[in-house]
């Protein structure tokens, strides 16, 4: 089991792990529950806080901000002590379950995003392909996004169902190299006032 209070994870990661909108991640970090680590561009979250965001995911609009606060502050001393549960107020927190849970989906990220996907200098001037092919991980996702059947690529392309899984998962929790795509204003037309 790794230690969770050393690991740091992007909001990306943190968020694919708590199974929760990026949103949410960066809204608890805003609100002060969560600490600000990183600058505003590239914030990161202990992987302690994912234990804090697995518990809440389902339940988090229903709770206060003071409550979501002091729910954070004993967890993170809980998984300092080595405490099975944590308690706040008169609620208990089954701690290491969640700990142990928010570790295994960890250990899964990593299995994708180090052992299921590559970047060489020598293979495709180092796009991230999936390990063993020539094949770039974002091109089966966009195929995906363009509409592409999971068995299509499979067939086209000579991958596994875990393959294509893995790929999906680097996708989302990967920033895409190069500048972010800009977007389109509206520009409204100037209509001039009728005389």
């Amino acid at each position: 089991m790794t230690n969770l209070l050393d690991t740091r994870l992007s909001i990306a990661e943190a968020a694919f792990v708590a199974d929760m909108p990026e949103r949410a991640v960066q809204h608890e970090i805003d609100a002060r529950v969560l600490p600000a680590r990183g600058d505003t561009r590239q914030r990161i979250v202990s992987g302690a806080d994912v234990v804090y965001l697995e518990l809440i995911r389902d339940i988090r609009a229903e709770l206060g901000l003071k409550l979501r606060q002091q729910m954070h502050s004993t967890i993170i001393s809980a998984l300092s002590a080595d405490l099975a549960v944590a308690t706040v107020a008169t609620l208990g927190i089954r701690v290491k379950d969640l700990a142990e849970e928010v570790n295994r989906k960890l250990q899964a990220l990593y299995r994708v995003t180090h052992d299921a996907i590559e970047s060489k200098p020598t293979v495709l001037a180092g796009e991230p392909v999936i390990r063993g092919t020539r094949v770039p991980a974002r091109l089966i996702v966009d195929l995906i996004k363009q509409g592409a059947s999971r068995q299509e690529i499979e067939d086209d392309y000579d991958l596994t169902p875990e393959q294509i899984d893995a790929a999906i998962v680097f996708d989302r929790v990967t920033p895409r190299r190069g500048r972010p795509a800009t977007r389109k204003l509206k520009i409204k037309q100037h209509v001039p006032a009728a005389r």
